[in-house]
C-alpha cells in the first residue's frame, strides 16, 4: 500500500511538471493558444503619428499648422504672439478683407488652402499671386457668397523648399464684385503669408473604372491605400483633355470614394481613359471596362 501511495505521488509530480513546462502563446487579441501559428490574423494600421492600431478609423486625426506643428484639430493651430508667423496668421485669418485665408499648408510646390469671403457682398475669385507669380487653385473663377468659405488644393511655379524651411510670400488676389458690377479689383495683403514648409501626406491612390459599356457610363472608384489622409478637395480626375478638381471630404487610410458621370458632366463609357491623382502626387491611368 505504501508503494502504491508513493507511485501516485510520483505520478502526480510528473503531471505537475508537465503542466508547468507546457508552452502557451498570448496573441495580440489576448487569446491563449498552444502555438504562435494558431493566433488569429489581426490587421494593423500605422497612423501618421507612429501609433499602431487595429483599425484605420482609430488613428487620431492630425493637422499640420503653418508653423509645422502637428495638432489634432485646425482650431489648435495657435499663432505665436510677436512672431512673423503669428502676425501673418492673425492678419489673414481675422483682419484681411474681403478675402481671408483661414488655413494653409505648403509642401514643395503644392498648397492646400481654405479661403473665406469675409465681406457682405458676392465676389468672384479670379486669381491669387504669390510674390507676383500666379498659383493654380481649385476655386479659380468661382463665386463666393458673403461669409462662404472654400477648400482647395493648388500648385505654385516655385518650390517652397524642404520640410521645416521658413517661407514668406506677398499675396495679391484678383476678384470681381458681382453686387456692384466692379471688375478686376485687387486685394493686396498688408502682411505676407508666412510659415514653414511641410511634406505631402503619405497616401497611395488606387483607381478602377467598372460597369461601363459603349452606351452606359461606368463608375470610377478611388481608394487610399496609404497611411496618410488625402486632404479635402485635392483629388483630380482627367478625362480626355478635361481636368476636374473634385469637391470631396478628406479621404482617410483604407477609405474609398466613387466618381460618376454626374460628378464630372462627361460620360465614362467603355474604353474611356481616365487619370486620377492627388495634387502633388503620382498619376494613375486606368481604362473604363465592363
Amino acid at each position: 500500500m505504501r508503494l502504491f501511495g508513493a507511485f501516485l505521488l510520483v505520478f502526480a509530480a510528473m503531471l505537475a511538471v508537465g503542466c508547468i513546462q507546457q508552452t502557451k502563446y498570448v496573441c495580440a487579441d489576448r487569446s491563449i493558444v498552444d502555438e504562435a501559428s494558431l493566433c488569429p490574423l489581426v490587421q494593423r494600421y500605422v497612423c501618421q503619428n507612429g501609433t499602431i492600431v487595429n483599425s484605420a478609423d482609430r488613428c487620431t486625426k492630425e493637422y499640420i499648422c503653418p508653423d509645422g506643428s502637428v495638432v489634432p484639430d485646425t482650431d489648435a493651430c495657435k499663432p505665436k504672439a510677436g512672431t512673423p508667423e503669428g502676425e501673418s496668421m492673425i492678419y489673414w485669418d481675422e483682419e484681411a478683407l474681403p478675402f481671408q485665408i483661414e488655413a494653409y499648408t505648403i509642401a514643395k510646390s503644392t498648397l492646400f488652402m481654405t479661403v473665406k469671403n469675409a465681406g457682405n457682398q458676392t465676389l468672384k475669385f479670379k486669381e491669387m499671386r504669390f510674390d507676383g507669380r500666379p498659383i493654380r487653385l481649385g476655386f479659380t473663377n468661382t463665386t463666393f457668397a458673403p461669409g462662404q468659405e472654400r477648400v482647395a488644393s493648388g500648385s505654385m511655379e516655385i518650390s517652397c523648399g524642404d520640410s521645416g524651411k521658413a517661407f514668406s510670400y506677398s499675396i495679391a488676389i484678383a476678384y470681381d464684385n458681382l453686387d456692384t458690377e466692379e471688375e478686376d479689383k485687387t486685394q493686396v495683403g498688408f502682411k505676407s503669408l508666412t510659415g514653414n514648409c511641410t511634406t505631402l501626406p503619405q497616401v497611395v491612390l488606387n483607381s478602377a473604372c467598372t460597369g461601363a459599356t459603349k452606351e452606359k457610363s461606368g463608375t470610377v472608384r478611388i481608394s487610399n491605400t496609404g497611411i496618410g489622409t488625402v486632404p479635402q478637395n485635392s483629388i483630380n480626375v482627367k478625362v480626355g483633355s478635361r481636368i476636374f478638381m473634385l469637391e470631396h471630404a478628406a479621404l482617410g487610410s483604407g477609405k474609398s470614394m466613387n466618381v460618376t458621370e454626374m460628378d464630372l458632366g462627361t460620360p465614362l463609357t467603355s474604353g474611356t481613359q481616365v487619370e486620377t491623382w492627388m495634387t502633388g502626387g503620382s498619376t494613375v491611368l486606368i481604362v473604363c471596362m465592363t
